[in-house]
């Protein structure tokens, strides 16, 4: 039988593997072109590792990510959720950072009629319906909306439709933070998309003095919000802009976060440890989870990431 609810993200969306097999969340996968090869992201915890440690921490490493195109994602599908599932809702990176969104829409208006044919021809008649959505947002931000939808999905009295409009109206509040720890990645990367996050004096001035920028994504937009002298310190200064979030009041009782490498070297700091503990007093969750290797091929080894609603 299919499951009647199912949960489909992007690697980006930095859930922890222990979430993802503990409530059935689909990832779809994304390539990432090393020079002449193509590697593939679904984040696998030792694969991912593998890749900061072996490959992500050359800096002169040719790298880019690229989503699968609408052909790929409707072959995708049609290999697992669409007789796996009776409504799917898929969670994309924000859709100005990647064109997945995009992709996927085109894939099931122009698939949906033969996945419905497919499921009949295998005896399945239920109602099959998909709902992609652009998360405006990324990585930390995407697991937020990921973790509702999980919630609600359980409760079982919520309809796809209704998931799809709560988590649409959701994104409007997620503020999602990146620190970067190594300016060069989101400089060249960046640059090379558009992305003007960090610039070309920014990137110097960074280099000389060892600033680091808040990056925010907010509504779809990104840009610095703040830049701090430090990595730990930049950190500092974002689990800080959390707690006061805290104290002003969450729309979502959880706070995701995700590191790109090993995480007790953040989960175990003594910064990280009392942020989790007063979210904890304040009865607010959190997760860490390991970075994508998607993202970290754009933000780099050894960044940090945040997320909350307010």
């Amino acid at each position: 039988m299919p499951e009647r609810f199912c949960i489909l993200v992007s690697p980006t969306c930095d859930l922890s593997s222990k979430f993802i097999s503990e409530h059935g969340v689909r990832v779809m996968p994304v390539h990432i072109r090393i020079g002449e090869h193509l590697i593939e992201d679904n984040r696998n915890p030792r694969h991912t590792l593998s890749f900061y440690h072996n490959q992500l921490a050359r800096r002169g490493l040719v790298a880019e990510s690229a989503s699968l195109s609408a052909q790929e994602i409707a072959a995708f599908l049609e290999h697992g959720p669409v007789l796996g599932c009776e409504n799917l809702l898929f969670i994309a990176i924000n859709a100005q950072r990647s064109r997945i969104y995009r992709n996927t829409v085109a894939a099931v208006q122009a698939n949906l009629e033969r996945f419905k044919a497919i499921r009949r021809d295998k005896g399945v008649f239920d109602r099959f319906q998909v709902y992609p959505l652009d998360s405006e947002s990324m990585f930390a931000g995407e697991a937020l909306l990921a973790w509702e939808a999980v919630r609600l999905a359980d409760r079982g009295d919520y309809s796809l439709g209704d998931v799809g409009a709560r988590l649409t109206d959701l994104r409007k509040h997620i503020h999602a933070y990146v620190v970067p720890r190594d300016l060069y990645f989101l400089h060249a990367r960046g640059g090379a998309k558009g992305d003007r996050s960090v610039g070309w004096f920014s990137y110097k001035l960074g280099s000389l003095f060892d600033v680091k920028p808040i990056i925010r994504c907010y509504q779809g937009e990104t840009g610095p919000v703040d830049k701090v002298t430090g990595f730990d310190k930049a950190v500092q200064a974002l689990l800080e802009r959390a707690r006061q979030a805290i104290d002003r009041g969450l729309r979502l009782p959880f706070i995701a976060a995700s590191y790109a490498g090993d995480l007790d070297e953040i989960g175990e700091t003594g910064a990280y440890r009392e942020f989790v503990l007063y979210a904890k007093h304040k009865n607010v969750k959190t997760m860490l989870s390991l970075m994508s290797a998607t993202a970290a091929v754009n933000v780099g080894p050894g960044a940090f990431a945040l997320a909350y609603a307010e």
